[in-house]
């Protein structure tokens, strides 16, 4: 016996692509902001990188979580520690 797999292919116009793609971001701007309701310190660095993945600049980012966007670049670049403590780590 032989399995059998058909792939079925489906094909997008550029013009479906780019509204599929709008939809998409959309939804992901959505989904993020919606996980930042009930925020608190342990989270910040989550939810940062989840609206930077959404496309919101650092500022934008800062206004929502309730920081500024120098902290928010910190979370970004990996050098803010999730004790809250400001500064680089230690050479």
């Amino acid at each position: 016996m032989s399995d059998s797999k058909q792939i079925d292919i489906l094909t997008f116009t550029d013009a479906q692509f780019e509204e599929l793609k709008k939809l998409l971001q959309d939804y992901l701007k959505i989904s993020a902001i919606a996980a930042v309701k009930d925020i608190n310190e342990d989270e910040i660095e989550r939810n940062a990188r989840l609206l930077s993945a959404a496309g919101l600049s650092t500022r934008e980012i800062g206004i929502i979580l309730h920081c500024s966007h120098n902290k928010v670049a910190e979370i970004l670049a990996g050098k803010w520690r999730k004790s809250g403590k400001k500064g680089k780590e230690p050479k």
